[in-house]
């Protein structure tokens, strides 16, 4: 019986990090160790300060490492019951994955349409039902719609959601996001994240997210993982890490305004704690 449910439960893990490590020009380790695991369906945040390791930790799993003289060293990265480590990005796209890069990385010349269309390159698909995806994206974003011209007259928050509609454009199974709220006013934050949780609900798609902002982040997540240093730190439900008094001081505010402007000793206290 325990076998069975070991055997149902590995079925449903879509994504496992592996103990990895990441070595950039083969001299500079980024990640110590890194592990991690996204069941089939939820959506999985990733938190931690700049340089933690966390766009490092993405791009491990896309393959785009390649693009920038880094290697997983050590461990794998399974997806689906394969490993993928230091896998061809064109191939880890076909069998799902598609990451949103930090900064959105739109082509600005091109029309939104043509940047939907983009996406679905890897697909096979007749033109009806890419054209089907296409009005399927402006249901979910119908801002976009009214705005097909070039993309890169979109507004910030636009051109996210042009981002994000392209990653659905590829009809993946997982979808990496890194950084979404990135140069966002609080209201297109907060619109921005309501879309992500409704595609993860509506359309099935597993989600890993970076993230800085913690409290947009932590509200939409079903579990969630702190990196320091190439590390991970601590991990935890929703629930666990929002009640969590480390996380309250470091990543949410919550140490009174006075603890909050002493911050050597806030990271002093997070290396005592965590690391």
């Amino acid at each position: 019986m325990a076998e069975a449910a070991l055997a149902q439960e590995n079925a449903e893990m879509m994504l496992s990090v592996n103990n990895i490590e990441v070595v950039y020009d083969e001299v500079i380790l980024v990640l110590r160790g890194v592990s991690l695991e996204v069941p089939k369906g939820a959506l999985v945040t990733l938190l931690g300060p700049n340089g933690a390791g966390k766009s490092t930790t993405l791009k491990a799993i896309s393959g785009l490492l390649g693009t920038e003289d880094g290697e997983v060293t050590r461990g794998d990265v399974t997806y689906n019951g394969q490993n993928i480590a230091n896998g061809s990005p064109d191939k880890i796209v076909r069998d799902g994955i598609f990451q949103v890069m930090e900064g959105r990385r739109i082509i600005e010349d091109m029309t939104v349409i043509e940047n939907l269309r983009l996406g679905a390159y890897t697909r096979k698909d007749s033109a009806s039902e890419i054209k089907a995806d296409i009005e399927k994206v402006f249901h979910y974003f119908p801002r976009l719609k009214e705005r097909t011209g070039l993309a890169g007259y979109l507004s910030g928050g636009e051109q996210q959601m042009l981002a994000i509609g392209r990653a659905i454009m590829s009809k993946p199974d997982m979808i990496l996001l890194d950084e979404p709220s990135m140069g966002l006013s609080p209201l297109l934050v907060k619109e921005v994240f309501e879309i992500i949780r409704t595609l993860n609900k509506e359309l099935g798609i597993t989600m890993l997210l970076v993230e800085q902002n913690a409290n947009m982040a932590l509200k939409h997540c079903d579990y969630g993982y702190i990196m320091e240093s190439g590390k991970i730190v601590l991990d935890g439900t929703r629930e666990e890490l929002l009640n969590n008094e480390d996380v309250k001081e470091f990543y949410l505010g919550g140490g009174g305004e006075e603890r909050k402007s002493f911050k050597n000793l806030k990271s002093y206290k997070r290396r005592k704690r965590w690391l």
